[in-house]
């Protein structure tokens, strides 16, 4: 039955292949408050002061405005993504945790101002500092960083940040606490992004345990599910290889193998990938 359901993913995985990924929404290049009443206010800068919120809007050629509203009227505001958690992602994604942890820290501090207002950016900026702890092995500040986000963001914020934690203990080989985590997260994670690191996770875990029918069945639901979660393709690409290889199945795993090295060239899988296909030897 397992055999059968990855065969089946796995076709759908090249059925697929062609199809261009699902478009992520035009970034937010400035921020735009949206008031309590229905009213909206685009702006070229946001900040507080005191109970109030101060809003920068252009006018005209003239230059621009600063206008104060009480806070309790805001019902969310569109904030731009900070340029310092994108490089943070971005240096995570090409494993550089050190650096994506100095890149990270400045925009924490900034957007904790905003925290309590919906549309802000610190439980983001959080969860990618826990994930550069973890990879820097400091786990202690990790949990001090996620007990912070447990006193105010959402379950998905924090069971987010819980995972990159598991994730650690996974690849030091505590299955069994990890195991619970990852498996809490498929079962009540609702964000893509959150079901997709956890899918990751179990593979992970169950090509450490040998069960490379279940490990390629977790590794196949990235791209047949979760295609848009380009953080986590290059781990379930490499991890398809590796299940691949246990099965026996060389030319498959060739496949994945080179699928990383072309397109996920930056990724720390893509050095990984090349060590295997010269262990694997031309066709």
């Amino acid at each position: 039955m397992k055999r059968t359901l990855s065969t089946f993913l796995l076709g759908l995985v090249l059925a697929t292949s062609a199809v261009a990924q699902e478009q992520a929404a035009s970034p937010v290049t400035r921020p735009v408050v949206h008031f309590k009443d229905g009213k909206t206010l685009p702006g070229i800068a946001v900040r507080l002061s005191g109970s109030n919120i101060l809003v920068t809007v252009p006018i005209g050629n003239a230059g621009s405005s600063t206008m104060s509203y009480p806070l309790s009227t805001v019902a969310s505001i569109d904030f731009p993504k900070p340029p310092g958690l994108t490089a943070a992602e971005q240096s995570l994604a090409m494993g550089r945790p050190a650096v994506a942890l100095a890149e990270i820290g400045p925009v924490v501090d900034q957007q904790a101002a905003m925290e309590g207002i919906p549309g802000n950016w610190w439980a983001r900026a959080a969860i990618v500092r826990v994930k550069a702890l973890t990879a820097v092995g400091r786990f202690s500040d990790a949990d001090d960083a996620i007990s912070l986000l447990q006193k105010t963001a959402d379950a998905d914020d924090i069971r987010d940040a819980r995972l990159q934690i598991a994730l650690a203990w996974a690849a030091k080989g505590d299955a069994v606490r990890a195991g619970k985590i990852i498996d809490d997260a498929i079962a009540n994670g609702t964000r893509p992004s959150t079901l997709a690191t956890a899918w990751v996770g179990k593979g992970q875990l169950s090509l450490a345990a040998k069960d490379y029918d279940t490990a390629l069945i977790s590794f196949l639901r990235i791209p047949v599910f979760y295609a848009a979660e380009e953080a986590e393709m290059p781990a379930a690409l490499y991890g398809s290889a590796e299940a691949y290889m246990g099965l026996g199945d060389k030319e498959r795993a060739r496949e994945a193998f080179q699928s990383v090295v072309s397109q996920y060239p930056k990724s720390p899988e893509a050095a990984a990938a090349k060590t295997s296909l010269s262990k694997l030897g031309s066709k």
